[in-house]
C-alpha cells in the first residue's frame, strides 16, 4: 500500500510499464483488419449487388467493421459493388474500379472463404449501402 502523499497515477504508470503496455492513457484499442468473406451457399451466388447510398455523396471504406479501423478508401454515391459480408451493422463489399466489375463473386462458392481476387475489398455501414439484385 503507498504511503501518505503518493501519487496513484504515479504508481499506476509504474505497473503499466513494468507489464509492457505503455502510459496510462496510450492507445489500446486498434481495430484489426477483417478480410470480406463470400460465399456460404453451392446454389447462391457468393454475393448480391448492391448501390451506395447516392444522396450520401462519399462512404468511407474501412479496413474492418468498425468506425475505428484504418479508412483503406471511399466511395462515391450510386457507386455499385457487391455486397459479401454483414458484422454488427456493417457490410462487407467487394468493387473495382468500374461498376459491378467481374471480381469472381457472381456464381456459387460453397464455402465461407476470405475474399482474395483482384478487386478491392472493405467494410461500409450498412445504412450506406443499398440491395439492388441477388
Amino acid at each position: 500500500m503507498p504511503g501518505p502523499g503518493a501519487k496513484p497515477y504515479l504508481l499506476l504508470t509504474g505497473i503499466a510499464l513494468l507489464l509492457g503496455a505503455g502510459a496510462v492513457g496510450d492507445r489500446t484499442d486498434a481495430v484489426m483488419a477483417q478480410s470480406v468473406k463470400i460465399g456460404g451457399s453451392a446454389t447462391l451466388d457468393s454475393c448480391s449487388a448492391g448501390i451506395v447510398v447516392e444522396d450520401l455523396g462519399r462512404a468511407a471504406v474501412r479496413a474492418a467493421p468498425a468506425a475505428t479501423a484504418e479508412q483503406v478508401d471511399q466511395l462515391t454515391g450510386g457507386k455499385i459493388v457487391w455486397l459479401c459480408d454483414q458484422a454488427r451493422g456493417w457490410i462487407g463489399v467487394i468493387y473495382g474500379d468500374g461498376d459491378l466489375e467481374d471480381c469472381g463473386v457472381s456464381t456459387p462458392v460453397a464455402d465461407r472463404t476470405a475474399y482474395a481476387g483482384l478487386c478491392k475489398a472493405g467494410w461500409i455501414k450498412s445504412a450506406n449501402v443499398s440491395l439492388l439484385a441477388g
